[in-house]
């Protein structure tokens, strides 16, 4: 199974890594990408923050990124760990 990232590009769903990112821009958390989920935002924050609470962050400004996870090892993950220089 191939999933469109937010930048448009075909990955498989095992290459996948969701980012949400709070109404600020800091990193609120991140997770696998999987198949139930797919390429849906919506489907995405229902999985991580639950079936209550995922509409009501995307509707408070919060948002869900769909990357490959290079480009979440190169990016994010520095921002997650702290490092002055991401």
């Amino acid at each position: 199974m191939t999933i469109t990232t937010s930048t448009g590009q075909e990955i498989p769903v095992h290459r996948g890594e969701w980012v949400f990112w709070r109404p600020d821009g800091t990193v609120d958390g991140c997770m696998y990408a999987d198949a139930w989920v797919g390429s849906s935002e919506d489907r995405a924050a229902v999985r991580f923050y639950g079936k209550g609470d995922g509409p009501k962050k995307l509707a408070a400004g919060y948002r869900a990124e769909l990357m490959t996870r290079d480009r979440w090892a190169a990016e994010v993950m520095p921002l997650m760990l702290g490092r002055a220089d991401a």
